[in-house]
């Protein structure tokens, strides 16, 4: 199934109002961005059904969908002639002759849940293929991200670990050009990692069919909010450690 077959799907069932979706009414789509509260619908359904307790809060259904906000997010990233794409999902902006910006990938930050922290883990400014160079973290554990080429780092832009999404950045480097031909990706190699992440969530999505997403889970504790907490710790280890390897 492509990225597009597989969004529209997502995108109906995202759309529905709570009370299709409690399955109180055959069919109504919502207009109003889930803004219950403002919504006449909402209000006319509640005066007719005041002690039905079937229907799903606004903020539950929302949390409900954890698999396809994410598949709705990833289908806004796309391929950018901007940005070299490189092994690990690591990814370069040309900033003058040999010196780039590096970062991770939008997709990889996508899947990236609740990160806590993150270092370096070079003792010197040499970074060899294939070494560790850095150590996310997060309640679900720790992962690293290895180096998919050769390259010295000019400077660490040490962002707030809050703020890593938007920045993207994580330092500067200086590597030669052939280092980056050998392990970018083009266009179509590309859009099939994203494929091949879009049916990931699809996969996800039909396994782990959880009532209590966005309530809380059987210890009666935690409160699911993350993909981590949807699939389990190990699963989305593995799934990282795909996700960071660019398995297509």
């Amino acid at each position: 199934m492509s990225k597009n077959k597989y969004f529209e799907l997502v995108n109906f069932d995202s759309m529905k109002c709570i009370w299709m979706s409690s399955k109180i009414i055959d069919y109504k789509l919502c207009d109003k961005n889930f803004d219950c509260d403002n919504c006449a619908f909402d209000k006319i359904m509640r005066n007719i059904n005041p002690e039905n307790a079937s229907v799903v809060s606004q903020d539950e259904y929302l949390r409900q969908s954890i698999f396809r906000k994410k598949a709705e997010i990833l289908k806004s990233i796309s391929y950018s002639k901007e940005y070299h794409y490189l092994n690990n999902s690591v990814i370069l902006k040309k900033l003058f002759d040999k010196t780039y910006y590096l970062g991770l990938d939008r997709s990889a930050y996508l899947f990236l849940d609740n990160i806590t922290g993150y270092e370096f883990l070079n003792s010197g400014p040499e970074v060899n293929k294939g070494e560790a160079i850095l150590k996310l973290s997060g309640d679900w554990g720790e992962m690293k991200v290895l180096s998919p080429a050769n390259f010295f780092i000019v400077d660490k832009l040490n962002y707030k670990v809050e703020d890593l999404k938007e920045k993207i950045w994580l330092c500067l480097i200086e590597t030669e050009d052939n280092e980056i031909e050998n392990v970018q990706y083009e266009g179509k190699e590309y859009e099939c990692i994203l494929d091949h992440l879009m049916l990931k969530l699809y996969e996800f999505e039909n396994k782990y069919k959880f009532s209590f997403l966005g309530t809380r889970m059987n210890d009666g504790g935690t409160e699911v909010k993350f993909l981590y907490q949807a699939i389990g710790i190990q699963k989305y280890k593995e799934f990282l450690k795909s996700l960071l390897s660019n398995e297509c």
